[in-house]
């Protein structure tokens, strides 16, 4: 559940906790089941957004948030 290839067309919500230096994704599907945990840095977040089909995206730059919750 950590690899984002193969991901890209099924997921239906990213969540997106923004960092300093990397941010970490969590893709859901159609049902809310996480099926992606991924943690990015800076330079790939434009490369891996621009392979997404359109879906919800929700961002979250809060200390201590759970990513999971947030949705």
């Amino acid at each position: 559940m950590t690899d984002i290839a193969g991901y890209e067309d099924s997921v239906a919500t990213n969540g997106i906790d923004l960092g300093k230096i990397s941010f970490h994704l969590i893709g859901m599907d159609a049902r809310g089941k996480v099926i992606m945990r991924q943690k990015l840095p800076r330079g790939r977040l434009n490369q891996y957004m621009a392979n997404l089909q359109p879906c919800l995206v929700g961002v979250t730059a809060t200390r201590r948030a759970n990513a999971t919750t947030a949705f």
